[in-house]
């Protein structure tokens, strides 16, 4: 199956979705939907990506992918059907690939090479958009 039959196929399951109006989250770079700065934006770090240490994806067929907005399965580390999870997570490919982005390493790697979120905006190295999650979840709402 082509990539154009795959979204003609899933535009075909949402056609459709009733809905006032419809809400749809911001694409990321990694997806080539995205018009954001990237890969070096103006006046912003470099932070390595929180998805190769804290996340794994399964695909339909066993592959094992480090992050969520590899889309495509470019990255794959493994198959859940030939090794476990745990293996896997430190596995030779995954600690490469660890190892790049804490580096800045990651020109040659797709889909690293353009998506935005390695050049987030961070307070201490958390993403921005991640603090108040994060102090909400933690904290009891009482706290404030």
């Amino acid at each position: 199956m082509t990539k154009l039959e795959y979204y003609r196929r899933l535009w075909e399951i949402f056609r459709n979705y009733k809905k006032k109006r419809p809400s749809f989250p911001t694409c990321r770079s990694a997806s080539g939907s995205s018009r954001r700065d990237r890969g070096g934006a103006k006046g912003r770090k470099y932070s390595p990506c929180t998805f190769l240490w804290a996340s794994l994806i399964i695909f339909w067929d066993g592959a094992v992918l480090p992050c969520t907005q590899d889309f495509f399965g470019d990255l794959a580390v493994g198959n859940a059907r030939d090794s476990t999870l745990a293996a896997i997570w430190n596995n030779e490919r995954m600690v490469e690939l660890r190892e790049k982005a804490a580096k800045g390493h990651i020109g040659n790697l797709k889909p690293c090479s353009v998506c935005d979120r390695p050049w987030r905006d961070t307070f201490l190295g958390v993403p921005r958009e991640y603090i108040w999650k994060l102090l909400l979840k933690k904290m009891p709402r009482d706290a404030f």
